[in-house]
């Protein structure tokens, strides 16, 4: 596993939640009180969304490694 391998995490709002499963470069989804997902390819990714009518202010991005991803994923699980 390379924990140097970087990821954006993408989320929107649950409006987009049949959307989602039809991109072709999502790594993994997370329902919450937004939906995020995992992508290593941002701009693919985006194309893909403002195809199906993703406002692109229901989106926010952040940059993380995968280690990072599997951390934070982590301790939210412990405070849920």
């Amino acid at each position: 596993m390379k924990q140097t391998q970087r990821y954006s995490v993408i989320s929107v709002t649950k409006d987009y939640e049949d959307q989602l499963s039809q991109l072709q470069y999502v790594e993994s989804i997370k329902k919450d009180k937004l939906l995020r997902f995992t992508t290593t390819n941002v701009a693919t990714t985006l194309k893909e969304l403002a195809g199906y009518g993703v406002d692109f202010n229901d989106i926010e991005i952040t940059k993380s490694s995968l280690l990072e991803t599997i951390f934070n994923d982590y301790k939210e699980g412990e405070h849920a």
